[in-house]
């Protein structure tokens, strides 16, 4: 599984454990972000609700991520199901 670590967070380690001296390698460097604790990240599933008419003739919202219905519709901005975040266009 990747790990993932805060640009910020990595450049601010690199400068504060960086030596003042010119002796300062790129080993140090990667020592410097290999030793960071991961920052908490998932990845980001992006959907949009889909209208089709189901088989007793009403409308209903599937999500075009996991293709699971849902009878309320507009209500989310992601999907119950799946955890998609409906902001795809068209």
């Amino acid at each position: 599984m990747p790990e993932y670590i805060e640009r910020e967070a990595a450049m601010k380690e690199l400068m504060n454990d960086a030596p003042e001296q010119v002796g300062y390698s790129r080993e140090d460097a990667v020592d410097c972000i290999r030793y960071m604790d991961a920052a908490d990240v998932a990845p980001v599933r992006h959907a949009k609700w889909e209208v089709v008419i189901g088989s007793d003739g009403k409308e209903h919202m599937v999500c075009t991520g996991c293709r699971k219905q849902q009878d309320l519709t507009g209500v989310f901005s992601y999907c119950p199901n799946c955890g998609a975040k409906m902001d795809l266009e068209g």
